[in-house]
Formats: C-alpha cells, sequence, structure tokens
C-alpha cells in the first residue's frame, strides 16, 4: 500500500503548485492593508496564525479588489471586507457601506406607506426625478 502523504507530495512538486501558492501568497502579504494589519497586531500573532490565516488573507485581498471596482461577483454586494483579529486567527469581517445604509433606510420609509390603486411610477416618484415646467 502506497503513503498518501508522499503520492500527495510528489503530486504538489511534480505540478509546480507549491511555487504557485508560495508566489500567491508573497503578494498577498504584499497588500498595504494586509501588510499594516499584521503590524498593528504583531503582538498578538504569531507566524504560525498568519500560515492559519492564509485562506481568510487571500479571501480579504480579493474581496477589496471587487469591492474598488464594484465587482456585482462579490461575496456580500454593500459590505466592505475589513480585517479582524478573532482568537489569533485572521478573519474577514463585512461592514455596510454609507450608500447601502441610506438605500436601506430609504427602502424602510419607502415600506411604511402602502398605497393602492396608484401607478408605480408615480409611488416611487421623489424630488430629485421632478421636473418643473413653465
Amino acid at each position: 500500500m502506497e503513503d498518501v502523504g508522499k503520492n500527495l507530495n510528489h503530486m504538489l512538486d511534480k505540478r509546480n503548485y507549491r511555487s504557485q501558492f508560495s508566489a500567491m501568497m508573497s503578494e498577498v502579504l504584499e497588500d498595504p492593508d494586509v501588510k499594516a494589519f499584521i503590524q498593528e497586531n504583531q503582538e498578538a500573532l504569531t507566524e504560525a496564525d498568519i500560515q492559519k490565516s492564509y485562506a481568510k488573507l487571500y479571501e480579504f485581498v480579493q474581496e477589496k479588489r471587487k469591492f474598488r471596482i464594484n465587482d456585482p461577483g462579490m461575496i456580500a454586494p454593500g459590505y466592505e471586507p475589513r480585517l479582524a483579529l478573532n482568537f489569533h486567527f485572521i478573519d474577514v469581517t463585512y461592514v455596510p457601506t454609507k450608500e447601502l445604509l441610506a438605500h436601506q433606510k430609504q427602502e424602510e420609509i419607502r415600506g411604511r406607506i402602502k398605497a393602492m390603486d396608484i401607478p408605480k411610477d408615480i409611488q416611487e416618484a421623489s424630488f430629485a426625478d421632478y421636473q418643473q415646467t413653465p
């Protein structure tokens, strides 16, 4: 019977996955926000803690990039990704943006009024759409 660990290591070396992973993680660790977070929390984080958090750091960098370009493929549209320390583990939290909060408040106000037999375009009218005619 063959050793699974040896076969896995052989496959990782053969297909050059280790070097690709190392290049990807060095790119993630060079991100200014990641660097600042690690520097800020250097007393609470060990190198092992950082290594265990590689997946979350990668998620943060990818979601931050999507957030900046307003990519609809984000995990949580309308929420900005932030790094947080969670018991010796780096985690990604998502904080609602001001635009999302304003939109939610507007929807909540709009939901208070139920108008029947009024055309939808009139129900959704706002002063921003108002055009004064002479």
